[in-house]
């Protein structure tokens, strides 16, 4: 690089010699600049970091990809027993949550058209957890493949409910979602190994089945003598019971 400076003057280039902007990458030849003439430090890790950054987020949370029937994304593929979890950590045997030949983890489904969701156990809490069902939203792309309304309760991607019927009601027995019709149901997708119901109380309430990553269970046996005093009065008549697994499933 020619300088050109008045006589007398120091050789040396500072950079109030230097207009801003005035040396462009396309003025630098290829390969002119070299790890030596690079100074020691003048790069630091940080620095270095931040430019690796490039606006992608620090952690990419793993997610579950969906297994209608047991059967892999490619259509054909059965999901198989494994103990390989996140982060090749090693967790109880299942073909669900777990790493499989194509290097995913999979949730089961019988919603056609389910999409990926974010895995359950990322930001998970511990002990008990009450979700009370204020709303429903239909899901278009779920509803076309599957051939039946299916709808996403209050925004969650991890409970679903599937019906044409399905809606929610309000009135003396306070705001709740009713499964009336044969063929009505609510997914729940988590990792848990016992589980409640908010359940408007009362004789002949036992009419619902329990299936459990697509095996039928007995009955949740949730029928009581008495019904909820709460009934009729245009409040949330729920009480909690207890559904009885009768095979106690495993994380």
């Amino acid at each position: 690089m020619a300088y050109l400076g008045r006589k007398g003057a120091s050789a040396a280039l500072t950079s109030a010699d230097i207009p801003d902007d005035s040396i462009t990458a396309s003025k630098i030849a290829s390969g002119a600049i070299t790890a030596a003439d690079v100074a020691a430090d003048m790069a630091t890790q940080t620095e270095l970091d931040a430019l690796a950054y490039q606006g992608e987020p620090h952690i990419i949370p793993d997610v579950l990809y969906p297994a209608v029937a047991n059967i892999m994304v490619d259509g054909s593929t059965a999901l198989s027993a494994s103990t390989t979890g996140p982060n090749s950590s090693t967790v109880t045997s299942s073909k669900y949550g777990t790493v499989q030949s194509d290097g995913r983890m999979y949730y089961y489904t019988d919603i056609k058209g389910s999409k990926p969701i974010k895995d359950p156990r990322i930001g998970a809490h511990f002990g008990s957890q009450r979700h009370k069902f204020k709303s429903a939203q239909i899901l278009e792309q779920e509803t076309a493949t599957h051939g039946e309304k299916v709808f996403s309760i209050d925004g969650r991607e991890w409970i679903r409910a599937v019906g044409n019927d399905v809606q929610f009601n309000n009135n003396a027995s306070g705001h709740y979602l009713p499964i009336n019709d044969a063929g009505e149901y609510v997914e729940i997708t988590g990792y848990f190994n016992d589980a409640n119901i908010i359940l408007l109380s009362g004789p002949g309430q036992d009419i619902f089945n329990l299936h459990l990553n697509g095996v039928s269970l007995t009955d949740a046996g949730v029928d009581t003598s008495v019904a909820s005093p709460l009934n009729s009065r245009f409040v949330d008549a729920g009480s909690v019971v207890n559904i009885a697994f009768s095979t106690t499933p495993t994380l």
